[in-house]
């Protein structure tokens, strides 16, 4: 039989099908084939944490305060007289003890104003000194007086009887009324004398006491050309220079006292109550300054009379001169202490009110906590980084609290604990 021979084209394609089918029926072998795939439960995401053992005890919180240092011993002193300058012995940022001279004044134009003081009060002295003598002389002449006026009553009396008797003209006897009349009047004027004596005697005496004040006020205005430090001072600014004409009240040097810096701080209303306490309990109340990269002790001195501005400003003390006036510095302010309170790292917070406690089967607990603080342990000192000091009645000694920021925290989140600290 003879054989049929396919077109070239024809057996190409069917070799291509056989192929294909050949593929497909493969692939449904395999896949029927196959053995189940194993299908496994998802698993909860467990997060790594490093958490701290608390305890609660009583700890003292401290708070950071910005204030200013100023010294209530800071004086601008100025000029007492009309005057030149005549030297300047110190400039801003010297230091000069109590008494030393600052500032000289020409003192020429208060020796002048010294010496006439000094002339109306001889003066007043010498007419004081002359009232006395004719006090004296008024007193001795009152008693001559008298005496004249007896002799001239007497006269009258002998005339009266001569004129009865005829011997005596009545022209005589009107003369010797006359001068009994006269002295009369001579009498009474010495009297009024002596009377108004101790009247002029107060007027000038007065006169001598207000001379011996205007010298005093010369002698004290020649002082007052020496501007002296008025305790040790340290000098902030200088106003004039050598040369200068300066008047009553104008502006010569400012200084303070080293020995006086305080720094003012204004401490959140919050925290002045647990402040009044330790006060009137008498209290140790540490601070430290923190001024040029040190650390300064601090006494705490007082609570302002009057608060605004959401605080109340307490005074502190720096010893010794190491604060100048006028700086800005940081102060931190140790508490009194509070009772249950908890020391955690600042990480440990979330909201600025809670942390998470790990419960026993490895999952968080949220605790709303109130916010006490900064916190430096005792044995550390400032040296150590700040902690936060917190207090919830639901933290117990032993609790693990986590120091681990998670984004997604919450309550029943399953966590693993890979550094207690």
């Amino acid at each position: 039989m003879p054989t049929t021979q396919l077109p070239f084209g024809l057996s190409k394609n069917l070799a291509a099908l056989i192929i294909a089918v050949l593929t497909v029926v493969l692939v449904s072998l395999l896949v029927v084939t196959k053995p189940d795939a194993q299908v496994n439960p998802p698993q909860e995401p467990v997060y790594t944490v490093r958490a701290i053992t608390v305890e609660p005890a009583p700890r003292r919180p401290s708070l950071l305060l910005y204030g200013t240092a100023e010294s209530p011993a800071r004086a601008r002193m100025t000029a007492a007289v009309a005057a030149d300058v005549l030297a300047v012995h110190a400039l801003a940022g010297d230091h000069r003890p109590h008494g030393e001279l600052l500032i000289e004044l020409d003192p020429a134009e208060a020796d002048i104003a010294l010496s006439q003081a000094r002339a109306q009060l001889a003066q007043a002295e010498a007419q004081l000194a002359l009232d006395a003598e004719q006090r004296r002389s008024n007193k001795a002449a009152l008693e001559h007086e008298q005496a004249l006026l007896s002799l001239a009553e007497r006269a009258v009396a002998r005339a009266v009887r001569l004129r009865q008797q005829g011997v005596l003209s009545e022209a005589e006897l009107d003369s010797t009324k006359q001068n009994h009349q006269r002295q009369k009047i001579a009498l009474e004027q010495r009297r009024l004398a002596v009377q108004q004596a101790d009247a002029v005697t107060r007027q000038l005496k007065a006169q001598v006491a207000s001379a011996e004040a205007q010298l005093r006020r010369a002698e004290l205005d020649l002082q007052r050309t020496q501007i002296v430090a008025p305790f040790d001072a340290a000098v902030v600014q200088t106003h004039v220079a050598p040369g200068d004409r300066v008047t009553p009240g104008q502006p010569l040097i400012d200084v303070y006292d080293q020995s006086r810096v305080e720094i003012r701080a204004q401490v959140p209303n919050r925290y002045v109550p647990a402040l009044k306490q330790a006060l009137q309990q008498g209290q140790l109340i540490r601070a430290q300054v923190m001024s040029a990269g040190q650390r300064l002790p601090a006494q705490f001195l007082r609570l302002a009379a009057s608060a605004g501005g959401g605080g109340q400003y307490a005074f502190f003390r720096v010893a010794g001169a190491a604060v100048a006036v006028d700086a800005n510095v940081s102060l931190e302010l140790d508490l009194p202490p509070q009772a249950q309170a908890v020391a955690v790292p600042f990480t440990a917070l979330y909201d600025l009110s809670r942390v998470f406690r790990v419960r026993d089967d490895g999952r968080l607990e949220s605790l709303t906590v109130e916010n006490l603080g900064d916190f430096h342990s005792a044995e550390d000192g400032l040296s150590s980084p700040p902690q936060l000091l917190v207090r919830s009645a639901d933290i117990q000694a032993g609790d693990r609290i986590i120091t681990t920021q998670l984004p997604n925290a919450i309550s029943g989140l399953k966590v693993q604990v890979i550094s207690d600290e």
